[in-house]
């Protein structure tokens, strides 16, 4: 699973058809780029209780299998960008509402690396920073 912004995620991006990627790929058959795409606020709702498959297409114009390959690989990248750096959310068509920046550190941030971002922001006097809980997690 690929973690997004604001609890939300998604499964790996994958193409159709399972051998795109060989040489003996077929241009004749269409191709399409698909995911799972799951936000927590829609969980009770019934139509997104497995999530919202996503199809993404638009490269079947071309009929070189390089072209399309080299194609596949960009939308891939493009709907990773969109979906982790925008706070895309597919469920709705467009970006959630809410800004990145309204959290100091991002709920989905790894235990560890969200304590270092809350021992820089913590102002106190150095006599009372004296403890500190990163030399006690062993990782």
């Amino acid at each position: 699973m690929i973690l997004l912004p604001f609890g939300c995620y998604c499964s790996p991006l994958k193409v159709h058809p399972k051998n795109w990627e060989s040489i003996n790929a077929s241009t004749k058959k269409g191709w399409y780029v698909f995911y799972r795409f799951y936000d927590p606020t829609c969980k009770d709702d019934p139509r997104f209780k497995n999530g919202k498959l996503v199809i993404l297409k638009g490269f079947n114009h071309l009929k070189d299998l390089a072209a399309r390959q080299s194609e596949a690989r960009s939308i891939i990248a493009i709907e990773i960008n969109k979906l982790k750096e925008n706070a895309y959310n597919p469920i709705i068509g467009r970006k959630i509402d809410q800004h990145l920046d309204s959290f100091l550190i991002e709920p989905s941030t790894p235990f560890v690396d969200a304590l270092n971002q809350a021992e820089k922001r913590i102002k106190a006097a150095p006599s009372n920073l004296t403890i500190s809980l990163l030399p006690m997690i062993n990782i």
